[in-house]
Order: structure tokens, then sequence, then C-alpha cells
């Protein structure tokens, strides 16, 4: 099993929420094989292992969708892109 990592449009893959005290972080990612697209999501406290979850797409452009969807929502909520 062959996975690729995918540019994504220079999107950023880590984000961080320091504007209250929970200091909170977010990353997302998507991987292909073959012709499924699998959405990684990881997040929790800062300096804390946090936790995630995949969701795998038959359709890239179906990944996508709803990582643009995710990533409005947490910019906001003052999430702030880092990488």
């Amino acid at each position: 099993m062959s996975l690729i990592f995918r540019d994504q449009k220079n999107r950023p893959v880590y984000w961080e929420n320091t504007n209250d005290e929970s200091q909170r972080f977010w990353m997302a990612h998507i991987l292909i094989e073959k012709e499924k697209s699998l959405l990684i999501r990881k997040w929790g406290k800062i300096g804390n292992k946090g936790q995630s979850v995949e969701q795998l797409f038959d359709d890239l452009y179906e990944a996508e969708k709803v990582l643009d969807k995710l990533i409005y929502y947490k910019e906001a909520k003052g999430y702030k892109a880092k990488f």
C-alpha cells in the first residue's frame, strides 16, 4: 500500500487558536491512494497528543470540498494557519 501526499494547492496543514486560554491546534491533509482520497484530521490542546479522525472518499473533489468547509469554520473560530 503506497500513499501519496497531495500538495493541496499550497494549503496550510496546521492551524493554532491561541486567542483564549485553551491553546488548541488543528491539522488536516489529504492522502491519495489509487482512486481513493483520505482526509486526515487531528486536533487537541497544544503540547498534547490530541485525537484524530480519518474519512475516506471515492472522489478527490469531495474530499477537497469537505476540507475547504472545515478550514472556513476553523478560521471563523479564530484558528490561524501556521504552515
